[in-house]
């Protein structure tokens, strides 16, 4: 079973997909990066002297895609996760049930900032990207939540994908 997480940058992604893995055999779940595949700094689109790490052109999508499959053949549950993850068809179609974490716009800017200083306008350009490449495939998601708040949506993931492996 393959389970794409996708989301706006510092939504919760990572965490969520080792808090759902925690919960299964160890040994049995294999969880990937998106971040993990970016190329070399030096082959990343910049933008206004900065390296555009929300631009498409910055992830090996098809090294990821490869990884995702190979490692279906050899684990029972596979977790997918990252800011563009469904920009990608082909990677798209692999999943068996999508997740897509949102986040508020404030509580996305104070998470950025307590873990990086940027300008203004990069924070603008992570927002209206994360919009403009993967906004529009929530509505594919079969889980969709809200991660600015306290709920605590992995038991409800877990859940989902318990449900979907009984089947």
């Amino acid at each position: 079973m393959i389970i794409g997480i996708g989301g706006m940058s510092r939504s919760g992604k990572t965490t969520m997909a080792h808090q759902i893995a925690a919960h299964f055999e160890k040994g049995s779940v294999s969880v990937l990066s998106l971040d993990d595949y970016a190329f070399p700094e030096k082959e990343i689109p910049m933008i206004n002297d900065m390296i555009d790490w929300e631009h498409p052109e910055s992830i090996d999508f098809d090294r990821f895609y490869l990884d995702v499959y190979d490692s279906s053949k050899e684990y029972g549950l596979v977790l997918a996760e990252g800011f563009l993850i469904y920009l990608h068809e082909p990677l798209r179609k692999l999943f068996d049930k999508k997740i897509c974490v949102t986040i508020s716009r404030e509580e996305f800017e104070r998470r950025r900032k307590e873990q990086y200083t940027e300008p203004q306008w990069y924070l603008d350009h992570i927002w209206e990207s994360y919009h403009r490449y993967q906004g529009r495939y929530e509505a594919e998601c079969d889980l969709v939540f809200d991660a600015s708040g306290t709920v605590d949506m992995v038991p409800i993931a877990i859940g989902m994908i318990l449900e979907y492996m009984e089947e």
